[in-house]
């Protein structure tokens, strides 16, 4: 499990029917935040109050791990909230 982070987002893109979400913290580094459960990719991009996750929003992140895909072990900027 990884300390608290914060990013700002600054991609929301549409993947493979889903939704991929990028962000940066202060120290330039990029993070790729996984939902909870189940794959790569949000759903949805909408907040539990329907509005919409935007570039700029920042995320206070308290839980989560480093995740490597072996098949795509590029990837080092996943995240999983957890």
């Amino acid at each position: 499990m990884g300390k608290s982070l914060k990013i700002t987002i600054l991609a929301v893109t549409k993947t493979y029917g889903s939704y991929c979400i990028a962000g940066m913290d202060d120290n330039g580094k990029w993070y790729r935040p996984l939902p909870e459960f189940g794959d790569k990719f949000w759903p949805q991009v909408r907040y539990k109050d329907e509005t919409f996750i935007q570039v700029g929003d920042v995320w206070e992140i308290d839980e989560f791990s480093s995740e490597i895909d072996p098949i795509s072990p590029g990837h080092s900027e996943d995240i999983r909230l957890t």
